[in-house]
């Protein structure tokens, strides 16, 4: 008769196996079918604890959650076990704060950071855990309750806090585009299309709610601002004379203009994947833009008498421009935002070898095809960019180039110009702020842009402005005035002629074709190679002296980070290496997994009946206190060896933008050519919009960002000769559209 096995014969290395495919039983939310093992003895407990086998716990954090983009932006040594396990510990905790949906509970912002965090980094799992917390109503309930809070301390206006700005971004990076187009039917006006999936039960007075409460955040430009910097400013670090004193800048009812931000106010500091990590939030007026204009997609209405075609209205002999209906349903066909997919689970066994071998290797590439690579340019202006007085030389890349070439359509908003004024020039909150109040028209917007690109060793031309420090020429997208820009084939030339007639030259950008970057003459590159032997020669110094036994008396330079400077890079992580994904087989679709929800959830109230307590709690016990545990501590194993950062140098040192509309948009909705600029510093993109032929029509200035690599979102403002003038200004929102 063969000898009863006991939990104390077990092998450590074999209870972790066991306690990993327990865990691997629920793959959604905390590991919590772990928790009755644990507690089965003192011997079980003492291998499988949260602080004696990190290993596990990492391998159950790989299983469910997303970590190529946190390996992409903070390097091997946030895939080691012991930050594997912490982040673990921490996301958990969140997922079960928010599925509790406790908006008092005092952990609300940290928890709304881990979650907007968790969806900057999804590639398809992060996603469905999120929908396990049901973090999408905890977020709705957080906007209709919370995000008007306290309104009395700040004359009555809604308040610009980290943990509003992270509420209204979750709730719009969690909305998702469903496959169908909405119909002629959904587009009756003023409806939104129903093709926004997690909209499908909302009804019309839930979405008034939410754009009531976001649009004061929307529209007042001269309140909230839309830029990490002042967008006057194109060269960056800022004068120091503008940190303290502001001598250039308005006393507003708002506060200053232009609003220099302290850094100190901006950046926030806390644990992530057991490391420190410096962050500023999310800008709130670019998240109110980006969820207006997705819930309310205003349609162009037809007029009446309103030819069906461009062929019908030259048979009617109207040859001036006007909108056909043709033409408006082309505006309205579309929404404005383009949501960001969430992914699958299973997304990375989809690829073929080559493709997944260059989604692990933790390098950052235009290339990539995981969600969480459409926000890496978002991720380094956030860790990046909240300090305009000093250059982030780890800062990574914030513009991805290429991106503005195409076609690009949506919409901008003007607001009545009195009661905008109205608006702005009130302390008080005003009391009949409203849809109607100020009024607002919906203008279509379309730009046919191509991107240009200076070339290294080649010379930018200069950013314009006046003699005052605080102008580099924002009215013409950082030119200086007079600049002439040829657009010829194959690239651009600027004439400077403030500058006696100084030609800088620019290569059209063509997307697959290498550009005339050589590293033999790129200035950047030769001083990349000197400080290589300059590094080398002094590491040659130092093995001579320790050999002589010769004190170290010269002082080294750090030698762990290498970086080029010539314009955006596509980074290569020193000692990185690709990583398996986990064990953790997810439901295949969301019928399978609300299943498989059903009999886990099954085994949880068995488990709590057994235990007496809720396994949650118990494992929250377990994991030992997040909030006074050092979590910065970095663990012996795992070790990875010295990192450094190097950066292919690519001579890119400066991108302009020229463009036009395409025909049949100029026969609708006017004839306008567009020159623009990308601030090298944070990503802003400005773009002049000049009329060809009707001057009176007016001269705007569109500044934004590109949010999730394929919305162009920010806000216009009307062309001004008076440097110290606030602007008329007003939301715009765009996205790419297919050449047709």
């Amino acid at each position: 008769m063969p000898t009863p096995t006991s939990f104390l014969t077990i092998p450590g290395d074999v209870l972790v196996l066991i306690a990993s495919e327990l865990a691997a039983l629920d793959p959604l939310g905390p590991p919590s079918l772990l928790v009755p093992l644990l507690l089965t003895c003192k011997s079980v407990h003492s291998v499988l604890s949260f602080h004696s086998a990190h290993h596990l716990y990492a391998r159950i954090f790989r299983a469910r959650f997303d970590t190529r983009a946190a390996f992409r932006r903070m390097g091997p040594r946030a895939m080691r076990s012991h930050n594997l396990a912490i982040q673990l510990k921490r996301v958990s905790r969140m997922l079960a704060r928010v599925r509790r949906g406790d908006l008092d509970d005092p952990h609300i912002e940290q928890d709304l950071w881990t979650a907007f965090i968790m969806c900057t980094e999804n590639d398809g799992k992060n996603s469905i855990q999120l929908d396990w917390a049901n973090v999408d109503d905890f977020v709705l309930r957080f906007i209709s309750t919370k995000l008007w809070e306290d309104r009395i301390h700040s004359n009555g206006w809604p308040a610009e806090s980290s943990v509003n700005a992270l509420a209204i971004w979750v709730y719009w990076m969690r909305l998702d585009q469903g496959a169908s187009p909405p119909t002629e039917t959904v587009l009756a006006l003023n409806q939104i299309p129903l093709c926004l999936a997690k909209l499908q039960s909302a009804n019309a007075d839930t979405r008034n709610q939410i754009l009531d409460l976001i649009r004061p955040y929307m529209l007042t430009a001269l309140r909230y601002p839309s830029f990490h910097a002042p967008d006057n400013h194109f060269d960056f670090p800022l004068p120091e004379e503008l940190q303290n004193e502001f001598p250039y800048t308005l006393m507003t009812p708002h506060g200053f203009y232009p609003l220099y931000r302290q850094p100190m106010a901006l950046q926030e500091t806390f644990s992530h994947f057991g490391l420190p990590l410096m962050i500023s939030a999310p800008l709130i007026a670019q998240g109110a833009k980006l969820l207006y204009m997705t819930l309310h997609p205003t349609r162009i209405p037809y007029t009446e008498g309103q030819p069906t075609s461009r062929a019908h209205s030259l048979q009617l002999g109207l040859t001036h421009v006007h909108p056909t209906r043709d033409d408006v349903d082309e505006a309205n066909a579309r929404m404005t935002i383009s949501l960001v997919p969430h992914g699958e689970w299973d997304w990375r066994s989809k690829l073929k070898n080559d493709e997944g071998m260059l989604e692990d290797d933790g390098v950052w590439r235009r290339s990539l095809l995981s969600v969480s690579s459409k926000w890496d340019n978002d991720w380094n202006r956030l860790t990046g960019c909240f300090n305009p007085w000093i250059i982030n030389e780890l800062k990574g890349v914030v513009y991805t180039y290429g991106t503005l070439n195409g076609l690009w359509r949506g919409r901008m908003l003007v607001p009545d110009m009195s009661q905008y004024i109205e608006l702005i020039t009130s302390t008080q909150f005003p009391s009949d702020f409203s849809i109607t109040k100020p009024r607002m028209m919906t203008y279509p917007l379309y730009m046919r842009l191509r991107e240009h690109h200076c070339i290294n060793p080649e010379t930018p031309t200069a950013p314009g402005g006046s003699t005052h420090p605080y102008d580099d020429g924002i009215c013409n997208a950082w030119f200086p005035t007079g600049t002439r820009i040829l657009d010829l084939q194959g690239c651009v030339r600027v004439l400077d002629e403030a500058a006696g007639g100084e030609i800088s030259t620019y290569e059209t950008y063509v997307e697959g074709r290498e550009n005339s970057h050589s590293e033999v003459t790129c200035t950047q590159c030769i001083m990349r190679r000197e400080d290589e032997e300059a590094d080398l020669r002094g590491r040659v110094r130092a093995h001579v002296r320790a050999a002589s036994g010769e004190d170290e008396d010269e002082e080294m330079g750090e030698p762990g980070v290498e970086r080029g400077t010539g314009g955006e890079r596509e980074g290569e992580r020193g000692s990185a290496h690709a990583y398996a994904s986990g064990s953790g087989s997810p439901p295949h679709s969301h019928a399978d997994w609300r299943q498989e929800a059903e009999e886990v959830q099954a085994l949880r109230e068995e488990a709590n009946a057994l235990l007496g307590r809720d396994v949650d709690e118990l494992l929250d016990e377990e994991m030992g206190d997040a909030e006074t545990e050092d979590e910065y501590i970095e663990s012996s194993d795992d070790s990875d060896g010295e990192e450094c950062i190097v950066n292919t140098c690519n001579g890119v040192c400066d991108i302009i933008v020229t463009g036009e509309t395409l025909s049949r948009h100029a026969q609708a909705w006017h004839q306008f050519r567009f020159y623009g600029r990308v601030r090298k510093w944070d990503g802003l993109v400005a773009i002049v919009r000049v009329p060809v032929l009707y001057p009176q029509l007016g001269t705007f200035i569109f500044r934004g960002y590109v949010v999730g690599n394929q919305n162009f979102v920010g806000s216009w403002r009307a062309y001004t000769n008076n440097l110290h003038a606030i602007p008329f200004e007003g939301p715009f929102a765009m996205s790419r559209a297919p050449m047709t």
